[in-house]
């Protein structure tokens, strides 16, 4: 395999019983195979891909089998790409905001320049907003924002289409604002009523019409909710089913044009702060006047919890364009080419890749130790030889210690295996098998 050595995959199917809470097992060499092919034999593995590679510390092969198949890494290749990203640019990186303005004739032309920071928010609009306020700016004729700082397409091209519509597979462009996404609360009513929808942003409810089929019911009912937005107008779909009585729950879709929200949110925060705006739009254009206001993202370590702890995709994908450039023809391609495999045991990175893909499991061991800075502190409780790198604060039913020691690092999207796929993924520095 060129870019990824696993030492262990295979379906959901397989989970149960790798991640067994009985106790480890160990295996004479001699016995090891007949174990290995009765356990991939099995009747209920017979639609499941399965690859096993185990081989010893000096790479001696001990059993192999379809290890140079190709499986599906998901959010685990953020691993790779926050370590590209703080070898190469370090942890101390930082993205910056820019406000530029523009006088001629008596008008005021101000220019926002993003160049691709995951982290801002409302509060950094403020910010800019208050900065702008205090240098006397009341009046402006003209407000653009200048999305060009990363070249190439702002949708990542591994997603499919239901991916497009919701916030977990929100476009990364330059002018980023509140992770692309626009959150709503769906609140459970009484049997056989729709679910009360509520945007976080209450101005988006004359923005947005919403299509609600969804409905509240009995409990003991399954719950599920599914959201999506026409992909050219303003419309949300809303269907599933929560049970009476019982929580809220939170959900999310993706910003249609993000460059265009971003102004149109920055406008309304100017005007809140008593600067009126007569005109908005979008350039291409490199700023020709001074810098007014800007605003700089927390450095590129404090990223990496939401980026690896909590999975956050548009987080892994600003930080690859990051690698890539802003000059480069296609910034996530040419974030993709700049880390080769090399010597420090780390793959090529690759774009990240949505958890949610197939049903599959997966433990692989190709990551060397990583910094400090990389990791966060564990939520599952393991013997590990180094905090967690990716944890997913979701409860994990079975500790996986019992059948694989020397774990490096977790990363686990379980679901209820009835009901739904359900990812999970392990890195290990292995011992699996002694002897």
């Amino acid at each position: 395999m060129n870019h990824l050595k696993f030492w262990a995959i295979a379906t959901a199917a397989l989970t149960g019983l790798l991640l067994s809470p009985s106790p480890a097992t160990a295996y004479c060499r001699a016995d090891l195979t007949n174990q290995l092919n009765t356990l991939a034999e099995r009747p209920s593995l017979k639609k499941a891909r399965l690859g096993i590679l185990i081989e010893t510390q000096s790479g001696q092969v001990i059993y192999s089998r379809d290890a140079e198949r190709y499986f599906v890494p998901a959010s685990n290749v953020k691993l790779l790409t926050t370590a590209a990203a703080l070898s190469s640019l370090g942890p101390n990186f930082t993205v910056r905001t820019s406000v530029y303005s523009q006088q001629q004739n008596g008008v005021t032309t101000l220019q926002v320049v993003g160049r691709g920071d995951p982290t801002l928010a409302d509060s950094q609009l403020n910010e800019l907003a208050s900065q702008l306020k205090a240098q006397d700016i009341n009046t402006v004729s003209s407000l653009l924002g200048n999305d060009s700082h990363f070249a190439g397409p702002i949708v990542n091209p591994n997603w499919e289409w239901e991916d497009v519509q919701a916030g977990y597979g929100a476009p990364t462009n330059s002018l980023i604002i509140n992770t692309n996404e626009l959150g709503l609360t769906l609140y459970p009513q009484a049997v056989g009523q729709p679910l009360r929808i509520e945007w976080d942003d209450p101005s988006l409810n004359r923005q947005w019409q919403i299509e609600n089929f969804s409905r509240s019911v009995a409990a003991g009912q399954p719950e599920y909710v599914d959201i999506g937005r026409d992909l050219s107008r303003p419309i949300l779909r809303v269907y599933g089913q929560l049970i009476s009585g019982a929580a809220p729950d939170k959900a999310s879709v993706a910003v249609p044009n993000p460059a265009d929200y971003f102004i149109s949110r920055f406008r309304q925060t100017l005007g809140r702060q008593g600067i009126t705006v007569a005109q908005t739009g979008l350039t291409t254009v490199n700023p020709s006047g001074s810098e007014l206001a800007a605003v700089t993202s927390p450095p590129l370590a404090q990223w990496l919890v939401r980026t690896n702890r909590n999975s956050k995709n548009i987080y892994a994908e600003a930080i690859l364009k990051s690698l890539g450039g802003p000059n480069a023809e296609d910034a996530t391609a040419a974030g993709v080419r700049r880390w080769k495999p090399s010597s420090n045991g780390l793959g090529s990175i690759q774009t990240s890749m949505k958890l949610w893909m197939a049903p599959v499991y997966h433990a692989i061991t190709w990551l060397p130790p990583m910094p400090l800075w990389i990791l966060s502190k564990p939520w599952l409780a393991l013997p590990m030889r180094s905090p967690i790198a990716a944890p997913l604060p979701w409860p994990v039913p079975a500790a996986p210690s019992a059948t694989v020691s020397g774990v490096f690092a977790l990363s686990a999207k379980p679901e209820p295996l009835a009901t739904m796929p359900h990812c999970r993924g392990i890195l290990t520095r292995p011992t699996i098998v002694r002897w």
